[in-house]
C-alpha cells in the first residue's frame, strides 16, 4: 500500500465510523504516532491504527497503544489488509503484540450491524471461544460420555475434558458441535470493548503498569511530571501521541490528557489535536507551559510552570482546568 492508499483507507475508516454514529477525532498526522484515529460511541472508545501490513506493528508501538487505550478506558484496534505472507480474512481476529488486528470489513460489520467476529487466528488454524458450561450440560442431558462425544467429533477424550474446562477449539470443531446439539456454543469476541483488553491482555497491562514511567523525559516533561506526582497524581507518560501524559487522581475526580510545550507551531498543533481527542474521549485537556501569562492555547486551558509551582493539590489542577475551559 502506498501512502495515498493508506490515507484513503484511514479516510474510509473515519467515514464509516462517523456514518455509524461515532464521534471521530481528527486524523493524528503528527509523527511518530502509535494511532491514527480515536472514535467514541456511547461507552465505547476505539484507539485505531491503520496499516497495510499488520506485521509492521512493532512491540513498542503496540505497548503504547495499549497504554493509551487503557488510560482512556478504550480498546486498541489495528485495521490492516494483510500480513507479510497472506491477506487477512474477514470476521477473524489476529493478534500482534496483544493488539487485535482486523480487516476494514470486520470493523464495518461491527459498527453497522453490531456483528462481532467469532474466530481468532492461532497456531494451526482458526479458533473460537465456546460456552464450556453449556457444552457439559448438553453432553450430560444427551447421556453422552466424554469418550462418546470425542468419537463423534473425532478428537480425544482428554480434548473434550479440556473443552469443558474452558479451552478454546478449532472453528470447524465448534461448528460441528453446534450441528450435533442444535444450539449455539460459540461466543463472539468482544474485541471492541475494554473487557477484551482486560482479560486477553492482562499480562501486557501488568507490564505497562510496572514500567509506567520507562519512557525518557526531557527537562520540561520531567519537571511537570515530578510536580504532579509530588502532589499525589498518577501520571502515565505517553509517547508517540499528540499529548504527553495522562494525569489522574481519583479522590479529586481528575482524569485529564496533558500536553507540555511552549507557544511554537508544534505546540499549537498539539493543542488542536488534543482538543479533538478530548471531545471524543470525554476527558478534559490541559497544556502546561514554561511561559507565564498564557491562559489558553487553541481553546485549551493552559497552566504555566510558575503557577504549577504554587499548586499543592490535584483539586487545584482540576479547578484551573474547569475555570479556563
Amino acid at each position: 500500500m502506498n501512502p495515498a492508499d493508506r490515507t484513503n483507507l484511514i479516510d474510509a475508516v473515519s467515514a464509516a465510523l462517523a456514518n455509524s454514529g461515532f464521534s471521530v477525532s481528527e486524523r493524528c498526522d503528527m509523527r511518530p504516532l502509535c494511532f491514527d484515529l480515536i472514535a467514541g460511541r456511547d461507552d465505547s472508545i476505539l484507539v485505531i491504527k491503520v496499516l497495510a501490513n499488520a506485521d509492521a506493528l512493532d512491540e513498542d508501538a503496540a505497548q503504547k497503544m495499549i497504554k493509551l487505550a487503557m488510560s482512556i478506558k478504550g480498546a486498541p484496534i489495528v485495521v490492516a489488509m494483510r500480513t507479510s505472507t497472506d491477506a487477512l480474512e474477514d470476521d477473524v481476529v489476529y493478534l500482534r503484540s496483544n493488539v487485535p488486528v482486523i480487516t476494514f470489513n470486520t470493523l464495518s460489520e461491527y459498527i453497522i450491524n453490531e456483528q462481532r467476529p467469532i474466530a481468532y487466528a492461532g497456531p494451526g488454524g482458526l479458533y473460537a471461544e465456546i460456552d464450556s458450561k453449556r457444552l457439559r450440560e448438553l453432553r450430560e442431558i444427551h447421556n453422552l460420555s466424554l469418550s462418546s462425544l470425542a468419537n463423534m467429533l473425532g478428537v480425544s477424550r482428554r480434548t473434550i475434558s479440556m473443552y469443558e474446562s474452558g479451552m478454546n477449539m478449532l472453528v470447524e470443531v465448534a461448528a460441528q458441535l453446534e450441528e450435533t446439539f442444535g444450539g449455539e456454543f460459540i461466543r463472539p469476541l468482544e474485541v471492541f470493548s475494554t473487557g477484551f483488553m482486560e482479560s486477553s491482555m492482562r499480562d501486557a497491562i501488568r507490564q505497562i503498569r510496572s514500567h509506567i514511567s520507562e519512557d525518557v523525559c526531557n527537562d520540561d516533561e520531567k519537571y511537570v511530571i515530578d510536580s504532579l506526582v509530588g502532589m499525589g497524581c498518577d501520571v502515565i507518560h505517553v509517547k508517540k501521541a499528540p499529548f504527553d501524559a495522562i494525569v489522574q487522581n481519583a479522590p479529586a475526580n481528575l482524569n485529564a490528557i496533558a500536553g507540555i510545550g511552549g507557544a511554537d507551531e508544534a505546540s499549537l498543533r498539539k493543542a488542536r489535536m488534543m482538543k479533538s481527542i478530548a471531545e471524543v474521549a470525554d476527558v478534559p485537556p490541559v497544556m502546561f507551559s514554561p511561559f507565564p501569562g498564557v491562559r489558553k492555547m487553541a481553546g485549551l486551558p493552559v497552566i504555566s510552570f510558575s503557577e504549577l509551582e504554587l499548586i499543592s493539590a490535584p483539586e487545584e489542577i482540576l479547578e484551573l482546568i474547569l475555570e479556563r475551559s
